[in-house]
């Protein structure tokens, strides 16, 4: 026994919304899904191609469709028709039409779906997709009959992923997930397309962002938009859980474009807000590069949030502290002391070696900074380099000490942080130079 996918809406539909290409009673209406006029046209072919003969009454009218051969030179094709009441009628369309762009089942199904949905003014309520055993009419309702297959079994088990009108989510912007995964595209509620990106929200556009009349766009307009909507419509409490993460997920919204979020003031504001409050009044962003004064600040209690690149860093510094440019709140008043006369001398003294035997990447001396010791547990800091910086502190305590200020200014020469490769092979270079002096000398 065929079974069919019953989609029911209250009201007769006009012949002519089924049969003629760019009419639409909701053509202009931000509210409705429809615009163009072509859904349920290019639906049909779709649905026919795949050998799914759909059965539609308007009313009590039936509507179905029909193929009938005809050529064109040396070429046969499949013109298109229909048979409506007692009238059978040829389109002006081949069943090829639409071919490039409509080539899925769930591309027609999503336009008769659409087009309930408008004709109950977005109540899905007022609907009824359910599977039935047969194809009846009823007075007053237009029913869309469609044979039942996989592909199509497939979408209905799936119209609550293809409509957010089903969850209750068709006016929401942005839609939280539990779980990363691959970001889906709504557009007015309907599901438009997946992008090949991971995120941690799906996207729900609204009218001011146009698609093509088969409901498609490209994966960069797409991205593009995406990350809009979750700057400027995403909670902030989330925003800031997201922004914070240190996962290594490459997800669609941890992607600034290297220097800003380009969020309005009144969303950075906000931002701010949350951020201390989710993680502390003292609190401020960090990356692994900056971890001799992540140590440092969290010696006067403050709490460094650590991100997973440096783009995102550079990125929120916007909004909030770093670690690096809130040194003066962390150490001003409180531990940075005048330049010892006696530690400058020092320090230029070791670059002029550095310089002599060519070890200073060609940069200028960097600033210097005496401070005043914090000690914890009886240990204290001797002196620390703030990466992608040009200064460097050395502990008042200890002002001359040459291995602390040349293992500072090997940090401030390769911006590379204790134990790293870079660091190391820095030293080795070093020792291997002033060896090569004393040899010679």
């Amino acid at each position: 026994m065929q079974q069919y996918l019953k989609i029911e809406n209250e009201g007769v539909a006009p012949i002519a919304g089924f049969t003629v290409l760019g009419m639409s009673t909701s053509r202009g209406d931000a509210s409705k899904v429809g615009n163009f006029g072509s859904g349920s046209k290019f639906g049909v072919l779709s649905l026919i191609r795949s050998n799914i003969d759909p059965i539609i009454y308007l009313g009590t009218d039936k509507l179905t469709y029909y193929t009938r051969p005809e050529t064109m030179g040396d070429k046969i094709f499949q013109r298109v028709g229909y048979r409506f009441r007692t009238k059978n009628e040829l389109l002006s369309v081949s069943l090829d039409f639409g071919s490039a762009d409509w080539t899925d089942v769930s591309m027609g199904l999503r336009e008769y779906v659409s087009n309930a949905i408008d004709a109950a003014n977005g109540d899905v309520s007022k609907i009824k997709i359910e599977i039935v055993d047969n194809a009846r009419a009823k007075t007053g309702l237009t029913r869309v009959f469609i044979p039942i297959t996989p592909a199509v079994l497939d979408y209905y088990r799936s119209l609550s992923n293809n409509y957010l009108h089903f969850t209750g989510k068709q006016k929401s912007q942005v839609i939280i997930k539990q779980d990363v995964s691959h970001c889906r595209i709504y557009l007015k509620g309907v599901y438009v397309r997946t992008l090949n990106q991971l995120s941690y929200c799906d996207y729900n556009f609204g009218e001011e962002i146009k698609i093509d009349e088969s409901r498609n766009m490209d994966d960069y307009y797409a991205r593009y938009y995406a990350r809009h909507y979750f700057k400027e419509y995403c909670p902030v409490e989330v925003m800031v859980r997201v922004l914070s993460n240190n996962t290594e997920v490459d997800a669609l919204e941890l992607v600034s474009n290297g220097r800003s979020l380009g969020m309005s003031e009144k969303r950075k504001v906000e931002f701010e807000k949350e951020f201390k409050k989710q993680n502390g009044e003292n609190s401020v962003i960090a990356t692994p590069l900056e971890g001799a004064m992540v140590n440092f600040a969290a010696k006067k209690g403050i709490k460094s949030v650590m991100l997973r690149s440096e783009e995102m860093r550079s990125a929120l510094s916007e909004i909030v502290p770093t670690v690096s440019n809130c040194d003066d709140s962390i150490i001003n008043g409180c531990s940075v002391q005048p330049l010892r006369i006696d530690t400058q001398k020092r320090v230029e003294k070791v670059w002029a070696w550095l310089n002599q035997i060519g070890m200073t990447a060609n940069k200028d001396i960097p600033e210097i900074a005496s401070f005043s010791c914090i000690m914890t547990g009886g240990s204290e800091m001797q002196g620390f380099h703030i990466p992608n910086t040009n200064k460097i502190y050395i502990n008042e305590q200890n002002p001359v000490a040459t291995n602390v200020i040349l293992e500072e200014l090997g940090h401030y020469i390769t911006n590379s942080t204790d134990g790293s490769q870079d660091f190391q092979d820095w030293a080795f270079k070093v020792a291997g130079k002033i060896i090569e002096l004393m040899e010679n000398s």
